[in-house]
């Protein structure tokens, strides 16, 4: 049934209880029928406002039996779509509420002295649900997580594949203080019978790099694994692992980016982008490869590449005259609106790179006033680059003026970020 709390002697945060802002944490959720990021993101702080007080409140909501009724599942669309957009108190559903206080007390890493004991007794219970609930939870806790190594190291051992997973997750999430399960997750990479899935040894990386420098023993076996593997997007995953668990391990990451310079498939090198993204700063190695991949004829790999380039701070000297030449030719070619993915992505790349490119700028409003698909984003660039952009003025006014709502409320909203006046020097 719906989550409707009792607020009776519930901790509070500026005049608010624990459920209520539980609620909006919820209802404003990614996953959610209506999601809001500020509003979300208001709800997270008032939880990690509380602190500790809330955990309590969450552990409840995390192993809650309840499940939706009948009643409810029809309700639900009718109250998301009908009051939802007016900020009402949201029907919250099950799933919901479990996959919330997962998330909220995975952002408060409540001590091992609050937190151990309900994961450890979940973890050694029958109850299936419970017992991943539990592992989950090990991966949740604060100072004191070395404490639940033994734990882990149970999950590590186990025969259910999605339970090894979990530990794999919970491992990362404790990056050090999981040194503990390296012997087990060295047992296992050892193992080829049944052989590591895909996911799973793509997880059990993350794990070993996040542990970091403690996680050494394991770097004969990654490179064994490594010599073996065909997959490109598993061999970046082991050639990260091994950078991350030494510095000086960087003979497979350089292998790698040899291994992908010649490809020619434009979805295999969309997926090379984002396996190197998942690098995170180790990717900056990279950087060359990507700029070589501006020049590809594919909008869809030259745009991830620009993206991926732009993501990793990459300086707009090498990159700024490749996207000019993009935007030119995609300019020059005067394509109809239907085409026009390419010349926005152009043209937003050059804006963000120099905001005071007249070309991006000039294109971006004729999108505007194309009123294509790509009319919102452009609107989203031309605001955000802000008094950069006073000659898209009479053409956001002219917006401003539409019969479509959601094009009125963009374009106001981006005069007023165009037309704010300068703030004054300090």
């Amino acid at each position: 049934m719906a989550l409707w709390p009792r607020s009776g002697g519930e901790p509070e945060y500026q005049g608010r209880t624990v459920s209520s802002w539980f609620r909006r944490y919820c209802a404003s959720t990614r996953s959610a029928r209506w999601p809001d990021d500020a509003r979300h993101q208001e709800a997270q702080r008032a939880l990690e406002a509380i602190g500790t007080n809330a955990v309590p409140y969450l552990l409840d909501q995390l192993f809650s039996t309840r499940r939706n009724t009948v009643l409810q599942t029809k309700l639900q669309p009718v109250w998301d779509e009908l009051l939802g957009p007016l900020g009402l108190p949201p029907l919250l559903a099950a799933n919901l509420a479990h996959e919330g206080a997962a998330e909220a007390l995975l952002a408060l890493k409540p001590p091992a002295t609050l937190l151990l004991q309900p994961a450890t007794n979940a973890f050694a219970g029958t109850n299936q649900f419970r017992h991943w609930a539990g592992c989950w939870l090990l991966g949740c806790i604060g100072p004191g997580a070395e404490q639940a190594t033994p734990w882990l190291a149970q999950g590590w051992r186990s025969t259910v594949a999605w339970e090894v997973y979990l530990a794999a997750l919970s491992t990362q999430r404790l990056g050090p203080a999981a040194r503990g399960v390296v012997p087990d997750i060295i047992n296992l990479l050892s193992q080829t019978n049944p052989p590591v899935e895909f996911g799973l040894l793509k997880q059990i990386c993350q794990a070993l790099g996040s542990i970091g420098a403690q996680a050494a023993p394991a770097i004969p076996i990654l490179k064994q694994r490594f010599a073996s593997q065909t997959n490109l997007t598993l061999r970046v995953a082991i050639a990260d692992a091994l950078g991350r668990i030494d510095a000086t391990e960087s003979a497979a990451l350089a292998a790698v980016l040899e291994e992908m310079r010649p490809e020619a498939n434009a979805s295999n090198r969309q997926s090379d982008i984002r396996a190197l993204l998942a690098l995170g700063p180790r990717a900056k190695a990279a950087e060359p490869l990507l700029l070589e991949w501006l020049a590809d004829p594919s909008d869809q790999v030259w745009v991830d590449a620009a993206s991926a380039l732009q993501q990793l701070g990459t300086r707009n000297e090498p990159m700024l005259p490749l996207l000019i030449s993009k935007l030119k030719a995609k300019h020059n070619a005067k394509l109809k609106v239907a085409d026009q993915y390419g010349l926005y992505c152009a043209a937003s790349a050059v804006a963000r790179a120099d905001p005071g490119n007249a070309e991006a700028i000039a294109v971006l409003i004729d999108i505007v006033k194309s009123a294509s698909g790509w009319c919102p984003n452009a609107i989203q660039d031309l605001a955000q680059l802000g008094p950069a952009a006073k000659a898209a003025i009479p053409a956001l006014r002219e917006a401003r003026a539409s019969r479509q709502v959601w094009l009125r409320k963009a374009a106001a909203k981006a005069l007023k970020q165009i037309e704010a006046p300068p703030r004054p020097a300090l």
